[in-house]
């Protein structure tokens, strides 16, 4: 019996709100402006894959951080929540901030198109890749038993041996996982909960910082 299994990543969105996960992320929380909503200079790479397009443009690279612009062109206007990593030859870098270019606009969120400034720390090479591994919309405040159960007969399919139950409780809800296979680490049954709550398109989309 495994008890009281708090989602860590759940607590992680529902603070931020309009946020990503990227495994876990650090935002600040700081207007960027840009003209239209997008980037300002030229764009140096653009991919579509599962039918969503990424951009980007405005990278700045410095001895203790890379800066970038990253446009993305969203399946819906919900909160999507990118995976985002930094790939240099064999180091993966995690996103450390981003921030959401003209959050005060209304215009921002009426549609599906929306740009974030990124920052990773740690120094990389010009031939480093940006990669979004898959994305996804955060779990909702509204979430009831009923998403819970639908999350877990979602979950069966794949895993017949994971099982877990939503406790609601003033502070938010606790995952309790009751079964789960053995060698499945904290992080994986974090993952599987989320993706079962959640609507996720998996990539991934690859970009390269320099043209």
């Amino acid at each position: 019996m495994f008890a009281n299994f708090r989602l860590q990543k759940y607590a992680f969105m529902t603070l931020l709100g309009c946020s990503i996960l990227g495994v876990i992320l650090l935002v600040g929380y700081k207007a960027v402006s840009a003209s239209n909503n997008g980037p300002t200079s030229e764009v140096i790479d653009q991919v579509t894959n599962q039918g969503m397009t990424v951009s980007i443009s405005n990278v700045v690279f410095d001895q203790d951080q890379t800066e970038f612009v990253a446009c993305f062109d969203l399946p819906s206007k919900a909160n999507w929540l990118p995976y985002a990593t930094l790939v240099d030859g064999s180091t993966t870098i995690i996103n450390s901030k981003y921030t959401i270019i003209n959050p005060d606009d209304p215009k921002t969120f009426e549609g599906t198109y929306r740009c974030y400034q990124y920052t990773f720390y740690g120094k990389v090479s010009p031939s480093a890749l940006f990669v979004i591994s898959k994305i996804q919309t955060d779990i909702p405040e509204s979430l009831t038993q009923a998403d819970c159960d639908r999350g877990l007969e979602k979950i069966k399919m794949s895993h017949a041996d994971f099982s877990f139950s939503c406790e609601f409780g003033a502070h938010g809800i606790a995952f309790n996982v009751v079964q789960k296979p053995t060698k499945m680490t904290q992080d994986e049954v974090g993952e599987l909960i989320a993706e079962a709550l959640t609507e996720t398109v998996k990539g991934p989309w690859e970009l390269k910082l320099s043209q």
